[in-house]
């Protein structure tokens, strides 16, 4: 039921209330960004990997005469089921392309809750809600704020619904003890693999909770053949056992196809940048008035810095960056014009948005780091793939760059440990308290689904771009719905 009132929702909010998810831009405009990745497709397919310049825009990379673009290959390869119904040369499919991005999601999403809740220990199943934690998956969060079709807006949702499909199967995987099948690995494999060809920082995550699942596999493998050896307790062949172990068509056979999906990332890289690492190359955006800047920025503090973390956990979770004081000044704004290059609106705070996600997911986190709540093997497994997640929120919180939709990195965290938070009972009703189906639950829910559309207009009424700290609310927002209503003065 929650789908089928979820994809005409998803629809009626990408189109604008129109319900039409294919446009054709108007031809007048000097550029369409819509059609970046139609016209990446079209490239692809005679063999090249750059991108016709009026389509790019101001997000051009010139190299040797031709412009390039820095998002992910997957969005456009998935355009080719298309093409029989659509006219790619001149129509932009992309609010279809998030429609089916965010039911991806949501399938994911409530397919991993499901397991979770089927597995569940006890009677944990009869003291808990169904029906709050589904509502928050479905109708809150990275289903609902994100929901402003662009080509931004478009890579990170396919990633986001890659990064859910990897944790729904690989918990899938821990609880029914088939992860340590091949052709089960294999899948997670080729998951991560393609969220490397969507977004780098989010496929960092889904890569290296593989290869912690590779290395958890290769324990337990190693372990048990340790309990049946004639030297219970291992020591004197130890590397054999782990050598064994790798051996396995269960560890190199994932291990090869993730391999051969990063070597294609790295072939992209290097027919757009001249380097099979380098995902972005800022100098080459010569179209920027500010690009020096940027370079000056990059060279003092990096692409990503343990200086920034701070910030960081300000910009997401007490958004003060904005308030300005009696002088004029905002709240750490030398720092900000110093060391970030984009800080963009609205501000906003998970403690805001996600309240019930965020605690639910403290109480996974916390089933996750006690012994006792779950087997040690199942403890590791889980951890290992909470770590993997783990790093693309890091690595938001120390970027160069701070956007509303970069948001999505931390939700795959926040998510599983949600999940892991309905596997074990707590004593002293610690779950029935905050996930209970008493006013306190029901409250955060509706809250946190009322909260996600408000941000969701916020963030459709933010302009793109640098925006240092100090800004009107009344001028961004205010006076844009009035005017957008006709209420608006002169």
């Amino acid at each position: 039921m929650i789908v089928a009132i979820a994809i005409p929702y998803y629809a009626f909010i990408l189109s604008n209330g129109s319900l039409r998810l294919v446009i054709r831009p108007n031809p007048s405009e000097e550029w369409s960004l819509g059609l970046v990745f139609n016209s990446m497709l079209f490239h692809i397919l005679h063999g090249k990997f750059d991108v016709d310049f009026r389509s790019v825009g101001q997000e051009a990379f010139i190299r040797e005469g031709k412009a390039y673009s820095y998002f992910g290959i997957l969005p456009a390869l998935l355009r080719v089921a298309l093409v029989p119904f659509v006219d790619l040369a001149y129509d932009d499919p992309t609010r279809l392309s998030c429609l089916l991005a965010v039911l991806l999601a949501l399938l994911c999403k409530l397919a991993a809750f499901c397991t979770v809740y089927r597995y569940a220990i006890g009677d944990i199943r009869s003291a808990l809600p169904f029906w709050p934690p589904l509502l928050i998956l479905a109708f809150s969060g990275a289903q609902i704020m994100f929901l402003r079709p662009s080509f931004y807006e478009e890579p990170i949702l396919w990633a986001g619904a890659l990064s859910a499909a990897f944790t729904a199967y690989t918990l899938r995987g821990l609880l029914s003890d088939r992860i340590r099948d091949a052709k089960y690995l294999s899948v997670l494999a080729l998951l991560a693999g393609g969220c490397m060809l969507t977004r780098v920082s989010t496929a960092m995550g889904t890569c290296a909770a593989l290869v912690l699942l590779l290395g958890w596999n290769t324990y337990v493998d190693a372990k048990a053949h340790r309990l049946h050896s004639s030297d219970p307790a291992g020591y004197m062949d130890f590397f054999g056992d782990w050598m064994r172990a790798v051996r396995r068509r269960r560890f190199w056979q994932p291990a090869l196809i993730l391999l051969l999906l990063l070597a294609a990332a790295g072939f992209v890289n290097y027919q757009r940048f001249g380097n099979p690492l380098t995902f972005i190359d800022i100098r080459l955006q010569t179209l920027f008035s500010v690009v020096d800047e940027r370079i000056r920025k990059i060279d003092d503090y990096g692409n990503y810095s343990l200086l920034r973390i701070g910030f960081g956990l300000m910009y997401y979770l007490f958004p003060v960056w904005f308030i300005r004081s009696d002088d004029g000044t905002t709240v750490f704004s030398q720092f900000a014009t110093k060391a970030v290059d984009l800080l963009e609106l609205p501000p906003s705070s998970f403690l805001l948005t996600d309240p019930l996600l965020l605690l639910g997911g403290m109480i996974g986190l916390a089933t996750i780091v006690r012994r006792g709540r779950l087997s040690n093997d199942m403890r590791l497994g889980i951890a290992a793939l909470a770590a993997g997640l783990l790093l693309p929120a890091l690595l938001m919180l120390g970027a160069i760059s701070y956007s509303f939709r970069y948001r999505m990195e931390f939700y795959p965290l926040f998510e599983m440990c949600f999940f892991v938070a309905y596997l074990v009972p707590w004593r002293g009703g610690v779950q029935r308290g905050v996930l209970g189906g008493g006013m306190l639950a029901w409250s955060l829910c509706l809250g946190s689904i009322a909260m996600a559309h408000a941000f969701l207009l916020f963030n459709r009424l933010s302009p793109r771009g640098w925006r240092y700290p100090g800004f009107s609310f009344y001028e961004v927002y205010v006076k844009r719905v009035l005017d957008a209503v006709g209420l608006g003065g002169p």
